[in-house]
């Protein structure tokens, strides 16, 4: 009897430190670190993840939001996630290449061809995820699900491309990316490397003649008032993500574990449509506002790919562990056909 009261007080240690209840169940508060607004999409995707995962356990892991990088920006929700301040962060995908290098390969162009359908089926895939959450077993961080936010297109002041020849010289804002700048360079835009907040003021002065992104943020943040070309290359495509303290998640009963598990699948079918709607209603309300919108043919768009086919392997000799990312992402490919 002895042996089994100290194995229980044992346990219940082990789950106190990861954040998880005990022998009374009381409820587990989960702290939630989203630099988004509450009142947009994202904020929609975050509350209905952790709405369904507290209805999912019954009541007993309660969410608590922090909006607007309440808590700070990414880098320091992420610091938190670590410091078991947090339990979950959301971020994009390539923020991970701090903790794992090989996490640098989701800015590659034309990472799944691009076509959403294929991703989304590479971000549900079991094996897959598996793959990722060994990648980032070291630093303590659990993956729980992507989330799209679409391909960054380039939109710009001066003139329709359709070949690298038109881009010449159209300066274009791109995300602080060495690989994302290299594929827009290389398809003839001139990169320049700006903070979000300062495009509209950028374009306004014209200091830059465009941005690259979904057509969802173009419109929201009204960059249709300066940009009047959008080409839809598609090859951009860096999602967002939500992961979890690990040692929260292994501290948590397996019904919860479960329970977290099923939520993040059904969520992510649920944003991955919603955004599909509401990147067709942006498209069109980019037409509406003037914005000429062009759609290249086969051909016309192989010439950027075939621009950019180089940077792979600049990437893979910069950054050896991005091959074996690659290679994870072609046989998931493969296999789920």
């Amino acid at each position: 009897m002895k042996r089994l009261i100290a194995l229980v007080m044992a346990l219940c240690m082990v789950l106190a430190l990861g954040g998880a209840a005990c022998a009374d169940d009381k409820p587990i508060v989960v702290r939630i670190s989203d630099t988004n607004n509450e009142d947009s999409l994202q904020g929609d995707t975050t509350k209905m993840l952790f709405s369904l995962i507290e209805e999912k356990t019954g009541g007993k892991l309660v969410p608590e939001y922090y909006w607007s990088g309440s808590l700070g920006d990414k880098t320091a929700s992420m610091e938190g996630l670590r410091a078991h301040t947090i339990q979950v962060a959301q971020i994009a995908s390539t923020d991970l290449a701090v903790y794992a290098p090989g996490w640098s390969v989701f800015s590659l162009p034309f990472l799944f061809g691009g076509d959403a359908a294929t991703e989304l089926a590479c971000y549900k895939d079991e094996q897959f995820l598996e793959f990722l959450d060994k990648s980032l077993e070291e630093a303590g961080i659990k993956v729980l699900m992507f989330n799209t936010t679409g391909y960054r297109n380039p939109m710009n002041t001066l003139r329709e491309v359709r070949s690298p020849e038109d881009a010449k010289g159209i300066r274009v804002r791109v995300l602080q990316n060495t690989y994302l700048a290299k594929a827009f360079e290389n398809m003839g835009f001139t990169p320049v490397a700006l903070g979000w907040s300062e495009v509209y003021s950028a374009l306004q002065q014209g200091t830059i003649d465009g941005a690259e992104q979904s057509a969802a943020l173009l419109l929201d943040n009204q960059l249709a008032d300066y940009g009047k070309y959008l080409t839809i290359l598609d090859a951009i495509g860096i999602c967002g993500m939500y992961v979890m303290d690990l040692d929260f998640y292994n501290g948590l009963p397996e019904e919860y574990q479960k329970a977290i598990d099923e939520a993040c699948l059904e969520t992510t079918d649920w944003e991955w449509a919603a955004f599909a709607d509401y990147e067709a209603e942006a498209t069109q309300g980019l037409i509406d506002k003037g914005v000429q919108i062009t759609t290249l043919t086969d051909e016309e768009k192989q010439v950027f790919i075939d621009a950019i086919s180089g940077i792979k392997d600049e990437m893979f000799a910069e950054t050896p562990e991005t091959e074996e990312f690659y290679n994870e992402i072609q046989e998931t490919i493969a296999r789920i056909g």
